[in-house]
């Protein structure tokens, strides 16, 4: 009940942030930076976690559909982001039970839903504040290679990291994992492309 009480204050500071200084309306539009979809998909998410992969080997697609829900609020089924990946790829016939892909790929999907993206190479984990922005990205993990969704690194006053990962591992239960910098350290590959994303205009 307290998760659902907290997904509803957030729902509503969304709402009054977009709505200050402006007439009141029982409909915002897309316009004034408030969105039912995106509003649904924070209760959404408080309540039942983030959505975890499918398939052995589906981390890309299950983290652009993370990206995807958190941004736009589209809750689109993996299967078909799958099958989209697949068109993009020109592989009809590609097994995510067996076989990875190129976390390229996520780009393409992403911006085709309405997320801008910024693609960065060799980001040390000590940058990575510096080049989200404040912005969420897709990231590489290492040991089995792995992508998952970095929501933001906090930084207390001391300068520690704190780093909050949505992995798709359906180990994680649908949870965010936070990760001190040792134990962030110990997963994440520097050398792995780094997605940043924002909301398209």
């Amino acid at each position: 009940m307290d998760e659902l009480a907290l997904a509803a204050q957030a729902a509503q500071e969304e709402f009054s942030g977009a709505s200050e200084g402006s007439p009141v309306s029982p409909c915002p539009a897309e316009s004034e930076g408030f969105s039912i979809n995106r509003a649904l998909a924070q209760v959404r998410r408080w309540l039942l976690g983030h959505f975890t992969q499918q398939n052995s080997n589906s981390c890309v697609v299950a983290s652009s559909r993370n990206m995807i829900h958190e941004l736009t609020g589209e809750n689109i089924p993996e299967e078909d982001l799958q099958q989209e990946v697949r068109d993009l790829m020109g592989k009809p016939d590609h097994d995510f039970e067996t076989t990875p892909i190129n976390p390229a790929y996520a780009a393409q999907l992403l911006e085709k839903h309405g997320v801008k993206t910024q693609t960065h190479r060799n980001i040390a984990s000590e940058d990575l504040p510096a080049t989200l922005d404040g912005k969420p990205a897709l990231i590489g993990f290492k040991d089995p290679g792995h992508r998952v969704m970095l929501e933001g690194v906090d930084i207390d006053e001391d300068g520690n990291r704190t780093y909050k990962v949505r992995d798709p591992d359906p180990a994680y239960g649908g949870r965010t994992r936070e990760m001190s910098q040792e134990e962030f350290d110990a997963k994440y590959n520097p050398q792995a492309i780094v997605i940043v994303c924002e909301r398209a205009p």
